[in-house]
């Protein structure tokens, strides 16, 4: 078999949140695997190196206790959004929230995961603990 297109990043440090529906791009800055090269550190970005369906996983820690309501993960693709794969209703911290999504893409095509916050709160955001990755199916 080939050598599948993976990738798998996660970030260092924290980052802070506060105000309403402002999407962030997860800061995954940290490569734990990229076979084929395709995922780019500084944009934080995945880019399709040929057609097909892959499997996205992400995740996301919060480390202060962000609400009923709180932060959410989303897909975009090509700028867009794809999916919501996670929200963290819970007023406890240090709760992970994962999700995953099988989805086509052209060549060319890149994905990325963005946060946002749903409430009007502030509340931090453990990046090493946060993941977004995944591989080629076929």
């Amino acid at each position: 078999m080939p050598t599948q297109p993976a990738w798998g990043a996660r970030g260092t440090g924290s980052v802070t949140m506060s105000g309403t529906s402002s999407y962030v791009v997860a800061a995954n800055s940290v490569e734990v695997v990229d076979i084929g090269g395709n995922y780019d550190t500084s944009t934080y970005q995945f880019t399709a190196p040929m057609d097909g369906t892959y499997y996205v996983a992400m995740s996301f820690c919060p480390t202060t206790l962000p609400g009923v309501t709180g932060p959410a993960q989303w897909l975009f693709k090509n700028g867009s959004v794809v999916k919501e794969l996670g929200i963290n209703y819970s007023s406890d911290r240090f709760e992970t929230t994962t999700g995953v999504y099988i989805l086509s893409l052209d060549a060319g095509d890149y994905i990325e995961q963005r946060m946002v916050n749903y409430n009007n709160t502030t509340f931090v955001l453990d990046r090493s603990r946060g993941f977004f990755g995944g591989f080629l199916i076929g």
